[in-house]
């Protein structure tokens, strides 16, 4: 299904009932990344997933990431929903906590995996490192190999397949 944000056409998927939780992937991930935990939790909860602008087959990739927030928040009200849980990953897990420091009263919860609310400066340096890396011009490829590498998940080939796949959707 479909939402439009600013003109922009932004996928989302629904399934269950119950209780809303909504799935927020990572950097150059898609609501697909989720694809285990929406069956095991659509049994007892309404689960929401979106691919984030830019990603998947949401449109946007100029939709500014502090705007991401915002985005997320648009999907709510257009589904008229009056509580959630979020669970985040990464970027995801950033976009979560903005979400619910502008909305305490509609995020019920949080669950934040793989993020940071503040980064030393030798960190924020690295980190920054390896987001320029998304620059060269060869898909992400050399970011997604450094990042699976630095994850300590590089050995892993069902790991390091699914993440390339998801890039390169």
């Amino acid at each position: 299904m479909y939402f439009i944000y600013d003109g922009r056409k932004i996928f989302y998927h629904v399934e269950g009932s119950g209780p809303v939780i909504i799935f927020l992937h990572g950097l150059g991930g898609n609501a697909n990344n989720w694809f285990y935990q929406r069956k095991y939790f659509s049994e007892k909860w309404t689960v929401i997933s979106i691919d984030l602008p830019g990603h998947g087959r949401s449109q946007g990739d100029e939709i500014d990431f502090k705007q991401y927030f915002d985005v997320v928040h648009s999907l709510v009200d257009h589904l008229k929903l009056k509580s959630i849980i979020v669970c985040g990953l990464s970027k995801g897990a950033r976009i979560g906590i903005d979400l619910a420091s502008y909305y305490p009263n509609l995020v019920s919860a949080l669950i934040i995996i793989n993020a940071f609310t503040h980064l030393e400066p030798k960190d924020r340096k690295k980190r920054i490192e390896v987001y320029d890396l998304l620059s060269l011009h060869d898909q992400g490829k050399t970011w997604a190999n450094t990042l699976l590498r630095e994850m300590g998940v590089a050995d892993n080939e069902t790991i390091v397949r699914g993440f390339h796949h998801s890039l390169r959707s």
